[in-house]
């Protein structure tokens, strides 16, 4: 017995720990050919590796044919089936595509395209314990109640005050990258709505902690700069199509009016002020630099006197623009005309969301808010008894309200993500729906210029 004791104990191991990998006792072999993989830590005597790569680090062990003792994964048995998610053609195509990249992927399609579906269904047709990571409250509640369509067992819930762990279990970013490192090795499957959060380092070590061999990413819009360290977190890029490829179909028809609002000559006087002194600065930068994103500018900008004026300017100059006399005359005009239909105003800050709100008597939905208030304003809205809801970014992600049917823009960022979430919050279709967009814009301003670049090319008006 001392004997096989012995022998057991000089078996290398593989173990779980606090969001990463324990190798104990490795061959040399072993060492060689996962030196990429994991590293030495001098802490505890052994070597190391993210948790994210467990299924990596294990098939590449396998091929070596060395005995190995496996006590990472405690995996959660389901307590009820998942019963059958139809899908449309689209939607099992893209299924279909992330089956055959091995479970692992990212699905790009439009807000309102139905990749909260897609992913229910890989959830289904695995039969998997599952892990489901969303960005907010708002939607940490929307996707329980989309499981509970299809799924009879526990739901699981981290965030907005609880943490209960199930087969079943969906968590928002900031719970999972708080404790994942506690139970990132009970799931099998890993779904992150939204991911192109993921992938400046901010809050990966949520992705990295969880041992989940099959992993499904989803977001309307992907950003290239990101698009390495996703594919290394959650997988390639395996799907994808456009509001253009949908509309009709899976998407509302729509109409997209550009407005040219002129500004009053106080307005004109104050903006071209500012901004001639933000852009002359911005212009010597680009010369010295030719690439760069807005992010390196402010950051060097920041290190000066002369940096830190410009950055000061530019935001003076973006507040004259934010909510300027012609946008609200033309909104006041537009809430008229759609009395009726149910609209979406969206702004570029909470404080001009909030201005808005008081001056026309309309429901704002800010960070400022209850939680219990936006509750009811979203209930009330849905339900029809209010027409309206004024918000800067509360409405950009998680909000599914079919009857919504027309979105005024009033001030933006130059983000095709944004821009995209927030014109996908009105197509979500029923029959005979028509959406109404409209974009309002400080003429002869920056804003022509972003929104020019925003990657719509519709006729302006």
């Amino acid at each position: 017995m001392s004997k096989s004791i012995e022998n057991i104990s000089t078996v290398p191991s593989l173990e779980f720990d606090r969001g990463t990998l324990i190798i104990q006792k490795p061959t040399s072999t072993m060492v060689i050919h996962l030196s990429d993989l994991a590293r030495w830590d001098e802490r505890v005597g052994s070597w190391r590796a993210p948790a994210y790569l467990y299924a990596k680090l294990t098939s590449r062990m396998r091929l070596l044919g060395e005995p190995l003792i496996d006590q990472v994964r405690k995996p959660q048995q389901l307590d009820k089936a998942w019963q059958p998610v139809a899908l449309r053609d689209y939607q099992e195509t893209a299924l279909q595509a992330w089956r055959a990249s091995a479970g692992r992927g990212l699905i790009c399609l439009p807000t309102g395209a139905g990749k909260t579906r897609v992913a229910l269904a890989a959830a289904q047709r695995s039969q998997k314990s599952v892990l489901c990571l969303v960005p907010t409250r708002v939607l940490l509640e929307q996707w329980q109640e989309s499981i509970r369509e299809f799924y009879p067992g526990t739901i699981g819930v981290l965030g907005d005050g609880r943490h209960d762990i199930a087969p079943v279990t969906v968590a928002t970013f900031e719970s999972a990258f708080r404790k994942a490192w506690s139970f990132g090795n009970r799931f099998d499957l890993l779904i992150i709505d939204e991911a192109h959060h993921f992938g400046d380092g901010e809050r990966d070590e949520a992705l990295e902690a969880c041992t989940a061999s099959f992993r499904l990413g989803l977001s309307a819009t992907l950003e290239e700069s990101r698009m390495d360290r996703l594919s290394q977190l959650i997988g390639p890029k395996i799907f994808e199509q456009t509001i253009r490829d949908l509309v009709g179909t899976a998407l509302s028809e729509f109409d997209l009016w550009r407005l040219h609002l002129p500004l009053t000559s106080a307005e004109s006087k104050a903006y071209h002020a500012d901004y001639d002194v933000f852009r002359k600065f911005f212009c010597a930068y680009q010369e010295e630099q030719a690439t760069g994103s807005w992010e390196a500018f402010v950051t060097r900008a920041s290190r000066s006197p002369e940096g830190q004026a410009a950055l000061a300017a530019h935001r003076r100059s973006k507040r004259v623009l934010a909510y300027t006399e012609k946008k609200e005359t033309m909104l006041r005009q537009l809430l008229e005309k759609h009395k009726h239909q149910r609209k979406l105003i969206f702004t570029a800050d909470s404080i001009t969301a909030l201005t808005i709100a008081r001056r026309l008597t309309l429901a704002p939905m800010t960070a400022e808010i209850s939680k219990s208030e936006r509750n009811r304003y979203l209930a009330d809205f849905k339900s029809g008894l209010i027409k309206s809801l004024v918000s800067c970014k509360v409405l950009n992600e998680g909000f599914n309200v079919p009857e919504a049917e027309v979105a005024i823009i009033v001030g933006g960022s130059g983000s095709d993500r944004e821009h995209i979430q927030r014109i996908g919050r009105v197509l979500r279709p029923i029959d005979g729906k028509r959406a109404q967009i409209y974009e309002l814009l400080a003429a002869g301003t920056s804003e022509i210029g972003l929104s020019k670049r925003r990657g719509f090319s519709f006729d302006e008006s």
